[in-house]
């Protein structure tokens, strides 16, 4: 039989769509298992160099405050989240790490506290397969919601921006956290727009990663037209 971890490590995963405040919730969080004493990292996705090239930071301008390491893979810092003077990691942008659910669970099983804030799904609303597993794997679940311009509880997130990546790291322009319902009607709007046929010419077909519609079909012209962000 193996030996009882003398410090039980534990995974908690804050999720939800853009703009919901996951990154403010992992900071908060990270901060206070300082506060308790503990020795704390956190861990930038290295292709995220919206707000600050060296610092996790939240979309309000909020920094992280401990030693912050930049990666592509979990792996690439193992040495450094492994190592006996650090109780706790927090990784932001977890949806991009390959071996997040892999890794979490190694340090979990060493007597880490590893702290994560991920998306919940695609901007198609498909999952990210890291994501799900940490969530069987994680015995802590925050999920939180963002504000849909027509002011209710919004759970996706939209593609606001026509781009052929299927990663695209950016903010309000080109990303928009909805409720079900507007997300039905960005939508088609953009379906829509996508098949627009002019005179004379057929409608072109762009190789870009559009938000695929949706198999309901509410009846769109009954309601109103869709907030403006």
């Amino acid at each position: 039989m193996s030996k009882p971890l003398s410090q039980p490590g534990s995974i908690a995963l804050i999720y939800g769509p853009m703009y919901s405040g996951k990154t403010t919730e992992l900071l908060r969080l990270v901060q206070r298992q300082e506060l308790a004493g503990k020795r704390c990292v956190l861990i930038k996705y290295k292709a995220d160099t919206r707000y600050d090239d060296e610092s996790v930071i939240t979309h309000d301008s909020k920094k992280g405050s401990c030693q912050t390491y930049k990666a592509d893979r979990l792996a690439d810092v193992a040495p450094r989240i492994f190592s006996p003077d650090v109780d706790v990691i927090g990784i932001d942008e977890g949806q991009f790490y390959p071996d997040l659910a892999e890794t979490s669970e190694r340090l979990a099983k060493n007597g880490k506290i590893v702290i994560v804030a991920a998306l919940n799904a695609r901007f198609d609303r498909k999952p990210f397969e890291q994501v799900s597993l940490l969530i069987a794997y994680a015995n802590e679940h925050h999920f939180l919601t963002a504000v849909c311009d027509c002011g209710v509880d919004a759970t996706f997130t939209f593609r606001e921006a026509s781009d052929v990546e299927e990663v695209l790291i950016g903010g309000k322009k080109e990303y928009s956290a909805c409720c079900r319902m507007c997300y039905y009607r960005k939508e088609k709007a953009m379906h829509d727009a996508e098949n627009i046929e002019l005179p004379g010419t057929k409608p072109a077909k762009k190789p870009r990663l559009s938000n695929q519609l949706s198999p309901f079909k509410p009846d769109f012209a009954s309601k109103s037209p869709v907030p403006a962000n």
